[in-house]
């Protein structure tokens, strides 16, 4: 009996070995291999984390493990085209130096008035360290270099923006609208440690940092509580019948570029200040050729930007072999 006993012990420690070994090699199962490098099951889990929650909890059944599939194939191919530009910017030689990074986040800090207790501070709040932060911005001006260099080539000829005037000269029909950026914050936050009296002194000050030289946009990702914060309180384009009379009045008497004082305004039951900044504005009419010629030329170049993108990430795939095993 006893023999027995130790031949079960030994049989379930050599079972429980053998699945944690296949669960080991599962987990670093290849799933993508790039030139020389391979990209396992194990980085594409943990790339993907966040999003496979989301999943889980949003889908059931049948819906759900094709959903996870289709979320897989998109990161995994994202990943891939990481690992091709980086595989590029090497065999081009491109980097960029420590100095160049420091330039860099130093004229950002001057633009919006952020000294470095101030610059930490914003880093903190975006989740970010110091070092992670120019980590991340040696590897985006790097990759700016490469497609900098890629996109040199693209030119757009004369005929083909006359051509594309010609075919859409209704979407360049001047309306009466503006393009506005705003920043929103609530004179009432509903909370003990700010008095509505301390929310517009916030207020006030953000518009002054921007009088001094800080960036609207960054003051909208930083501060502003409206719905387009993150897009640097981008409202885009607004019919001018839609806007409040008070608003109307202030716009009138401002430029593209300025940028207005404090205002107030009620909506919903709910108080807000408002920051305004004028970046066009349109009245009724034709567009003529020259007029429209800049956004052609932007509208054609996009395209041809994104066309030249893919042919040249074909061309890279060739270049360094690539193949899924997902």
């Amino acid at each position: 009996m006893k023999n027995l006993i130790v031949f079960l012990c030994l049989l379930l420690a050599t079972a429980a070995s053998v699945s944690s070994t296949s669960a080991a090699e599962l987990v670093n199962r290849i799933v993508a291999v790039v030139g020389t490098d391979v990209i396992t099951l194990a980085e594409l889990e943990e790339a993907t984390r966040a999003e496979k929650q989301k999943i889980m909890q949003n889908y059931q059944g049948r819906a759900q493990r094709e959903e996870l599939f289709k979320m897989q194939k998109e990161y995994l191919d994202r990943m891939i085209t990481d690992r091709l530009i980086q595989k590029e910017i090497d065999r081009q030689g491109l980097s960029v130096s420590d100095e160049q990074i420091d330039q860099r986040i130093e004229e950002w800090s001057k633009q919006n008035g952020l000294g470095p207790e101030d610059m930490k501070a914003y880093l903190d709040r975006q989740g970010f360290t110091l070092e992670k932060y120019r980590e991340m911005l040696k590897s985006s001006l790097t990759v700016q270099l490469l497609l900098a260099r890629m996109e040199k080539q693209i030119v757009v000829p004369e005929e083909k923006v006359r051509a594309y005037f010609d075919e859409h000269k209704d979407e360049f029909e001047r309306k009466d609208r503006v393009h506005l950026k705003t920043i929103l914050l609530r004179a009432d936050p509903g909370v003990e440690t700010e008095t509505p009296d301390e929310r517009r002194s916030k207020a006030e000050n953000i518009r002054a940092k921007i009088e001094h030289g800080a960036s609207f946009e960054t003051m909208a990702v930083q501060f502003s509580e409206g719905p387009n914060a993150m897009a640097g309180g981008d409202a885009s384009w607004i019919d001018w019948s839609a806007l409040d009379k008070e608003l109307q009045q202030v716009l009138d008497k401002m430029e593209p570029g300025d940028v207005s004082s404090v205002m107030q305004f009620e909506r919903g039951g709910e108080k807000w200040y408002q920051i305004v900044k004028l970046v066009e504005r349109e009245t009724p009419g034709e567009s003529s050729f020259e007029d429209a010629k800049p956004k052609i030329v932007e509208i054609l170049s996009l395209q041809r930007r994104e066309t030249r993108k893919e042919e040249w990430l074909k061309e890279l795939r060739e270049s360094y072999f690539v193949k899924v095993k997902l």
